[in-house]
């Protein structure tokens, strides 16, 4: 008789009273059942760990910390884990009933994967589905989607399940530098070692876009974090000259207008002027057009 997996569910939170009950709700509701949830409490200072307490299941296992930053805590959730699959859950997502159903079983078939993904619905804070909401999870060509910042792709952690060997193996773990870049990071360097595959149907993750998100509010410490993202990429060895070129271009025209939203012209001038060495006619373009 063939072993049922287990799942192991980090779910890293950081003031996320609003939602986290919810998102932990969504995992319950599975109709794979055998889980076990991982919440690691990075230090909130709202009523998180007031709604989390409120829910019972032998199931959960809760760790309380000092704020450290969510790789740290996606990477203590993994050496905790005792999974055969593991995932990591943002405290605001909500996963449909056949989540990681759907996913198991396509890991059990294509077992030449190191993990798997499906398209995104997005939804806002009241949980209504955004319009023009679905999106691809990035996966088919890694570097190619997340290294030219394709649009048409998300590489939110909660819709991806791996194979935790694979983590293991390779000794792939979160970047503790990085917070809201550390996400593609990471799949930029699993993909040196393994695949990954698209899941059609069903099995979609519910992505929570709203005002506090880390990665869609504007601040200092979100261009500081992916500045760094953006050397520590550079110095990738395994990366092509050509991509290098494109990434290191568009990334320093997002830094450019990153400043220019925030009206610190001196840097704004010379991330745009380094965009400009790499991409002229680019540039030129987007000015006149602009």
């Amino acid at each position: 008789m063939h072993k049922t997996p287990l799942v192991s569910i980090v779910i890293p939170c950081y003031n996320a009273e609003k939602f986290v009950g919810e998102t932990i709700s969504s995992v319950l509701r599975q109709t794979f059942q055998s889980f076990e949830i991982i919440i690691i409490d990075d230090g909130c200072t709202d009523d998180s760990v007031a709604v989390i307490s409120m829910i019972q299941d032998p199931r959960i296992i809760f760790l309380r910390k000092e704020n450290t930053g969510v790789s740290d805590c996606r990477n203590i959730g993994m050496s905790l884990s005792q999974g055969e699959f593991i995932l990591f859950l943002d405290a605001d997502d909500i996963l449909s009933s056949d989540f990681i159903e759907k996913r198991v079983d396509y890991l059990r078939i294509h077992k030449n994967l190191g993990f798997c993904f499906s398209s995104v619905l997005k939804i806002d804070d009241a949980g209504k589905e955004i319009p023009g909401n679905k999106v691809d999870g990035a996966g088919a060509d890694l570097l190619m989607e997340l290294l030219t910042y394709n649009l048409n792709f998300v590489s939110c952690p909660s819709n991806y399940l791996f194979r935790k060997d694979v983590l293991e193996t390779y000794s792939v773990r979160f970047n503790t530098q990085l917070s809201s870049s550390a996400d593609r990071f990471f799949l930029i360097e699993l993909s040196r070692f393994s695949m990954g595959g698209k899941i059609d149907s069903n099995g979609h993750l519910l992505y929570r876009v709203h005002q506090k998100s880390m990665s869609n509010f504007l601040t200092q410490t979100l261009i500081d974090d992916n500045y760094r993202f953006q050397n520590k990429v550079l110095k990738l060895e395994y990366i092509p000259k050509n991509l290098k070129k494109i990434f290191r271009y568009k990334t320093n025209f997002i830094l450019a207008g990153s400043y220019y939203k925030l009206k610190k012209h001196a840097p704004f001038a010379a991330f745009l002027l380094k965009a400009f060495a790499d991409n002229p006619i680019g540039i030129m373009q987007k000015l006149f057009k602009g």
